[in-house]
């Protein structure tokens, strides 16, 4: 996720030429100084790494396994029923730097169709998983983890922008990734209305 949003900011002033300026500068160049071993300078950048991302974010086994990195919900079951509410809550928090990393990238610098395609996968699985009851709790437990990323996120983009700021001046760069967060929220409304409301909890608790 890092290489492709690096490779986009890279490549945002990458313009294809024109027909008629390769034909032109094709045409004054001398024959003898033509190698064939040099590549061409009009050749589009590279797009290995997000053609790559793409076809991981519509597998739902890697899409699960990369939103369940560092999860220690095998741990926190482990212990028992007799856990407290706080403490299950922090033990679902546990181990999400590497997540909210990967969110970051995915709604700051890469592209809309990218959180798209990874929104479509959650859903056709929550979707496609109705009649197993297995299948269904551990899709949720994903999808649940991934919003509550996601509002973390936004929380912290939210509170970087000044209180007074009209957001007519607001630059693109700073409003898009809130939308793309409300736009998750909008497509797994079901769900995130649920980690929403347990996120505003935790923020308006008492430490």
């Amino acid at each position: 996720v890092q290489t492709v949003g690096r490779q986009m900011v890279e490549q945002r002033q990458y313009r294809p030429t024109r027909p008629r300026k390769t034909a032109s500068r094709k045409s004054t160049a001398p024959a003898d100084s033509a190698d064939p071993e040099m590549p061409d300078h009009d050749l589009e950048p590279p797009r290995f790494c997000r053609r790559a991302l793409e076809r991981l974010l519509n597998d739902w086994p890697a899409v699960s396994a990369m939103l369940s990195t560092g999860s220690k919900l095998s741990q926190a079951s482990a212990t028992g029923p007799t856990v407290y509410e706080d403490q299950a809550f922090l033990a679902s928090q546990s181990g999400t730097a590497l997540l909210d990393k990967f969110s970051h990238c995915l709604l700051v610098k890469c592209s809309a169709e990218m959180l798209d395609t990874l929104l479509t996968t959650l859903i056709r699985q929550l979707q496609t998983t109705t009649q197993d009851v297995t299948k269904q709790a551990d899709a949720k437990v994903v999808v649940r983890r991934f919003v509550r990323s996601v509002a973390r996120i936004f929380v912290a983009l939210s509170i970087e922008t000044a209180p007074g700021q009209n957001k007519k001046k607001s630059p693109a760069s700073a409003v898009q990734p809130l939308q793309r967060c409300k736009r998750v929220f909008q497509a797994i409304i079901n769900l995130s209305i649920e980690e929403l409301c347990e996120t505003g909890n935790a923020l308006l608790a008492p430490v």
